[in-house]
């Protein structure tokens, strides 16, 4: 694993990690994605980053609370282009050596959480045409963005067999929501 993809694994591990105490009021959320997933509604608050490194590419957060205020579902999407445009998501190339691939294109994952810090599955995106996310605007003033999304994720056996669901389905997703440095 190269130094970058390194960089950017840990920095979308440790923010999805980094929830130990309820979340109340974190002012890194700044808006609210809703979606299909697996046929049921599912809603999540929107944390949207850009790095120093990469500031025409965005970094998706959107995480899912339990009742106890805790994390317990996190869909990443990073790597996105800053433009009113579609990008095609592709699995997140941990495993590439290469760095080719984290450099050019849109990664997303989906994480499974315990209690807000115990990751206990992980799901990488499905080879299919439902895998993308479309930036519809952006206000480079404000930093106000909002899209759509669709994305299949499948269970990573690499990392845990602990899951009942082999794919999870998020199907008719928008997204509003500002960019945080």
């Amino acid at each position: 694993m190269t130094n970058a993809t390194k960089l950017i694994f840990l920095f979308l591990l440790c923010v999805s990690l980094s929830y130990c105490t309820k979340d109340k009021i974190d002012p890194n959320y700044s808006g609210q994605a809703f979606a299909i997933k697996n046929g049921s509604s599912w809603k999540a608050k929107v944390r949207a980053t850009t790095l120093d490194r990469y500031p025409n590419k965005v970094f998706f957060m959107f995480d899912a609370f339990d009742e106890f205020g805790y994390v317990h579902q996190s869909l990443n999407m990073g790597n996105v282009a800053l433009l009113v445009d579609t990008n095609l998501l592709i699995e997140n190339p941990l495993r590439d050596s290469t760095n080719v691939i984290f450099n050019t294109n849109p990664i997303s994952s989906f994480f499974l959480l315990n209690q807000g810090d115990v990751l206990t599955d992980v799901y990488i995106v499905k080879e299919n045409n439902n895998r993308w996310i479309c930036i519809d605007g952006y206000d480079a003033g404000t930093k106000e963005i909002r899209g759509r999304f669709e994305v299949s994720f499948i269970h990573d056996t690499a990392w845990t067999n602990n899951s009942s669901l082999d794919s999870i389905i998020f199907l008719n997703g928008t997204f509003t929501g500002k960019i945080i440095q």
